[in-house]
């Protein structure tokens, strides 16, 4: 610490909470439909496992990186598949008629997209068992 040596410090911590936490990942298969979708999911599963920089002095890995990678899709209207799981998807709404039944007027709702997650049969029927 006092010879400043941070870069050698943050190594150290990261062994050190890797150890304790024993956590190692060995593989990750991803079968999709082409080889450009294929780069696109591991680049997306990269993001998601490699440590984005928080604050000054925090590191964020796991679910938020995700997330904001699945937000990230979804606003672009692109689906994100998580095989088992389930399914970050974007659907659409017509327009259609609505009553406010207080003021007894009818208003029209434009047409828009909206986020939504379908789960995976497997997700819902270990649910439905438990």
């Amino acid at each position: 610490i006092k010879a400043g040596a941070w870069d050698e410090i943050t190594a150290m911590c990261r062994e050190a909470v890797d150890t304790m936490l024993g956590l190692e990942l060995g593989h990750i298969g991803i079968n999709c439909a082409d080889e450009a979708e294929a780069a696109k999911t591991a680049e997306m599963i990269g993001n998601v496992l490699q440590p984005v920089a928080a604050k000054r002095h925090s590191y964020i890995c796991g679910p938020a990186p995700f997330m904001e990678t699945v937000k990230e899709s979804i606003e672009m209207k692109e689906p994100v598949y998580l095989r088992g799981f389930g399914s970050f998807i974007v659907k659409h709404r017509a327009q259609k008629a609505a009553r406010n039944i207080t003021k007894k007027t009818t208003m029209t709702i434009p047409e828009h997209d909206i986020p939504a997650f379908k789960p995976a049969k497997v997700f819902v029927n270990a649910v439905k068992e438990k």
